[in-house]
């Protein structure tokens, strides 16, 4: 299962006093339930959300980080773990 954090679904309006509003403009994280209404896994959820904040932020991470609650080295490190910060290839500089 894929979530893109620009991905948005539009939820099911039972109060009358928010028909008026535009789903997107209305909240900042959407995650649909998937096949059968099953929730995502809690990483799959947390990958897009962290995605969604960096977009939010221009992909100024400390900004996120302080968006989020979390300490810079901390967020740092989340966003190793969820494999946002894959290290580059290494190049040689004699091309071998």
């Amino acid at each position: 299962m894929t979530i893109e954090a620009s991905h948005y679904e539009q939820p099911e309006q039972t109060d009358s006093a928010h028909t008026d509003q535009d789903p997107v403009d209305s909240h900042f994280f959407w995650v649909d339930a998937g096949d059968g209404g099953v929730p995502p896994p809690l990483d799959v959820v947390e990958r897009a959300y962290v995605a969604r904040v960096l977009s939010h932020t221009s992909g100024k991470r400390l900004a996120a980080a302080h968006l989020l609650g979390i300490s810079y080295p901390t967020f740092l490190k989340r966003l190793r773990e969820l494999g946002f910060d894959r290290p580059a290839p290494r190049s040689t500089r004699n091309g071998t």
